[in-house]
């Protein structure tokens, strides 16, 4: 009969338990000394080894050589622990049996004497699905338990059992695996069925299981059967459903490169050929956390988990990015993984994630106004002044006034009065779209009133209300907007008092700059609409 790879290669001795020497070691040590607890907890993500290890150090108290710290594995009480038949190891299943009564049952039996070991063993997993009154009826018998009687329990979530059941059991947190060492158990489980593997495609494996050894035999398991003998790496990527580190390079670069249509298509591909969106998310998380650590450790390579091709591609790769824009993407990142596990349309939130990533502009998040400002400071400390230097003194004031408004046309791509009459275009075409929408802005008599950066202000007469339905139909006065103008403009809608307020721009009186600024910085102070809020003189 087929036994899954997981089963068949469950630990038999401590010495097989892989990563958790820490452990394994404190039992071995135990058992030699004689110095047996009543209680243990075993704490740890799953597939980590907290189960094997409550067998094995049940049968090393009750094998007919021990107790042992080396289990003989061939004695009837051995073999019965090992096939779950012996009658003084009791496994229970706390998530399917939770309630007070099960403990009770649990409590009446546990003063009788073992039938064959040495000890009766109580393998409690996932002990923190008792209810409280179980937990109630669970303390009474680990204050007070029997010499015979030791209490072995399970738990993937350690801060959910109660203070007083914690206080009683000796407690061991079983780590994570490292790739490396789940690695090395797939290298000798191919090799022991003759199996030939591409290392990168157990690396893919050890890497996904997160480090749990239990998802990476059940992956490995999936790729002996779809095979005919050979485990390459589209193997796992078909498994998985995962992507190629190909396809994590390009969505990067799309970021870097700001390609908008470029992402999209990725993103819609990796829908059409069914990959796992949520994986694909994990896995794009994973490689902005690789080259963060590129950027900022010395020895990058003792800590990301990538081929040494790879490491140097993303090397170079990461030149691209600065730390900020890194640590902004992992954070819109973080949110998406989040949003896309329970979402019904997950490549939409991907997208939407993606947009985010390629214009910070859209992101109102710390991070993402801390890498608008960083670029802001890149282009003043790049900008070329030498556009609103005077250095011809005897030129007349409408030559400067020109050169102004030329300046302010290049920075806005149009100035408020070319924006104004093109306005009747936009009305016409969000006619066609929605005729309703038209008649209320031409009842309102819009009209764009201001421009603050890339915010174009839209100037309602009339009642709130109507700025109000206006508003609910937005994203069709942005596309006519953005079609007209040729320009992504975020609109800010406003309600004017009176209808002559509609044939000016709203703009708030500036301070007259004090004579003796020089007149580069003097044109500076108009063009970036700035305030002098004190003069110091160095002298």
């Amino acid at each position: 009969m087929y036994r899954a790879l997981y089963r068949e290669w469950r630990p038999q001795v401590f010495e097989d338990v892989i990563g958790q020497e820490h452990i394994t070691r404190t039992l071995t040590n135990a058992i030699k000394s004689g110095r047996i607890s009543h209680a243990y907890l075993f704490c740890g993500i799953r597939g980590t080894g907290k189960t094997s290890t409550a067998k094995i150090f049940a049968k090393a108290l009750n094998c007919v050589n021990g107790p042992t710290p080396k289990p003989c594995n061939v004695c009837n009480i051995c073999e019965g622990i090992n096939q779950g038949i012996l009658m003084d190891v009791i496994e229970i299943d706390a998530a399917s049996n939770r309630g007070i009564d099960e403990i009770r049952e649990l409590r009446d039996k546990v003063g009788y004497p073992p039938t064959q070991g040495k000890y009766k063993v109580y393998i409690i997993d996932e002990v923190h699905m008792l209810t409280t009154e179980a937990f109630n009826a669970l303390l009474k018998t680990l204050e007070e338990p029997p010499k015979h009687v030791v209490f072995i329990l399970a738990t993937t979530e350690p801060h959910k059992l109660p203070a007083t059941i914690l206080s009683r059991c000796q407690r061991f947190d079983f780590k994570r695996l490292s790739t490396q060492d789940i690695l090395g158990r797939l290298k000798i489980i191919t090799n022991h069925y003759g199996i030939e593997a591409e290392d990168e495609a157990l690396r893919i494996i050890a890497r996904n299981s997160r480090g749990a050894m239990r998802d990476a035999l059940s992956v490995l398991d999936q790729c002996m059967l779809y095979t005919d003998g050979r485990i390459d790496k589209e193997t796992v990527f078909d498994i998985l459903g995962t992507v190629n580190d190909e396809m994590l390079f390009q969505f990067a670069e799309h970021i870097r490169r700001k390609d908008t249509g470029g992402i999209l298509k990725l993103i819609g591909e990796l829908s059409a050929n069914g990959k796992d969106l949520h994986q694909f998310v994990n896995d794009i998380i994973l490689h902005f956390r690789n080259m963060m650590i590129v950027k900022v450790a010395q020895d990058p390579e003792m800590l990301v988990d990538l081929s040494d091709e790879a490491l140097k591609e993303l090397e170079v790769q990461s030149k691209g990015f600065s730390i900020e824009k890194i640590t902004r993407i992992l954070g819109v990142l973080s949110e998406t993984e989040r949003d896309v596990k329970w979402s019904s349309d997950p490549q939409t939130v991907v997208e939407v994630a993606a947009i985010k990533l390629i214009l910070p502009s859209l992101d109102d998040t710390p991070d993402a106004i801390l890498e608008r400002l960083s670029q802001l400071e890149g282009k003043v400390k790049n900008a070329d002044f030498s556009l609103i230097k005077n250095e011809h003194k005897d030129d007349t004031d409408n030559k400067e006034d020109g050169e102004l408004k030329g300046i302010e046309s290049r920075i806005n791509d149009k100035t408020i009065e070319e924006i104004q009459d093109l306005w009747p275009k936009v009305l016409e075409i969000i006619k066609k779209d929605k005729i309703s929408l038209y008649f209320i802005l031409v009842e309102a008599k819009t009209k764009p009133v201001n421009i603050k950066g890339n915010v174009l202000e839209i100037g309602f007469w009339g009642f709130e209300v109507t700025k109000q339905k206006a508003e609910k139909d937005r994203t069709v006065i942005e596309k006519a907007v953005n079609e007209v103008y040729k320009k992504a403009y975020r609109l800010a809608f406003v309600l004017l008092d009176e209808e002559d307020d509609l044939a000016k721009p709203k703009i708030k009186d500036k301070p007259a700059p004090q004579q003796n600024i020089d007149d580069a910085i003097k044109k500076a102070y108009e063009l970036f609409d700035a305030e002098i809020i004190k003069v110091i003189d160095e002298k």
